[in-house]
Formats: C-alpha cells, sequence, structure tokens
C-alpha cells in the first residue's frame, strides 16, 4: 500500500501528508547522497590499492630482473670464446702494440730512489734531559722458603 494512500486514511489534511512525504523524501535523498559520497570514498580507496598493487607488481619485476642479470654475471659463462679466424685478426696488431708497450716501460724505467720512511713508534727521548737511575733490589739474594739464589726473570724500563 502506498504511504500517502496511508496517510490520507489516518489524516484528512492534505498539507499534513504532502509535509510528511516531503520529509521522508529528503531523508531518502540525504542517505542516497551519504551511500554515494561513501561509494566515491570506496572507489578512491579502491584505486589508490591498485595503484600500490602496480607499484609493487613493478618493483619486482624490476628487482627479479636484477637477480637475473647478476645469476647470469656470477653463474654465467666465464669467457667468450673466439673462432681461430677471430683469433688470427688480432695477431698483427697486438705484436705491434706489445712491443710499443714494452718500449715505453723501458724509457720509463728509470732507477728512483725510495724516500726514507720516518720511523713509527714512540720517538726516543733528547740526550739533553737528565737521566735518573732507580734500582730496586731485594733485602736477600736468597729464597725465604728453599734458601737457594734468586734468578732475575726480566726487567722494565720507563
Amino acid at each position: 500500500m502506498d504511504i500517502a494512500a496511508e496517510l490520507a486514511r489516518f489524516n484528512p489534511d492534505p498539507a499534513l501528508a504532502e509535509w510528511v512525504m516531503a520529509q521522508l523524501a529528503e531523508q531518502a535523498n540525504v542517505a542516497q547522497q551519504a551511500q554515494h559520497h561513501l561509494l566515491q570514498a570506496k572507489d578512491r580507496e579502491l584505486h589508490l590499492k591498485d595503484q600500490e598493487l602496480r607499484n609493487k607488481d613493478l618493483k619486482i619485476q624490476a628487482l627479479t630482473l636484477e637477480l637475473a642479470h647478476h645469476k647470469r654475471l656470477r653463474f654465467g659463462v666465464k669467457s667468450e670464446a673466439l673462432a681461430p679466424e677471430q683469433r688470427d685478426l688480432f695477431d698483427d696488431t697486438c705484436a705491434e702494440d706489445g712491443a710499443a708497450i714494452i718500449a715505453d716501460v723501458e724509457q720509463l724505467q728509470v732507477p728512483a730512489e725510495r724516500p726514507q720512511r720516518k720511523p713509527t713508534g714512540r720517538q726516543p727521548l733528547p740526550a739533553s734531559l737528565p737521566r735518573i737511575e732507580h734500582r730496586h733490589e731485594p733485602a736477600t739474594c736468597t729464597c725465604g722458603q728453599c734458601g737457594q739464589n734468586l734468578v732475575p726473570i726480566g726487567e722494565d724500563i720507563s
């Protein structure tokens, strides 16, 4: 049954029924707008998530390619092999270049003296400083327990 018909049956005033219908329409419009805003917010959130997922996929792809490149460098063929005909192409120029390099190195080999390195560590004290010698000797030169002569173990000088 229609709401307007029910209102007309209970309330004979048509202005009141019209006002109630306007209020119901306004509430429906507000609810529809709120739902529309919520839908737009969800669309923006979904778009951001899609963009983030796309960025992560690109990063994974780039890292996978980089890993494959490093694996090829590490585990791939270690040297390039040339056919014998190709190797012969470089023999003439290689011999000439080698002779020129050896001549240049021989010209540059002048016996150069190495610079003397400064001694490292603590430098000796100047001879002009006065020296005082203190000796710490035991009262007796025999052991108090067994009676044998004492033996010097070592000495410290500072």
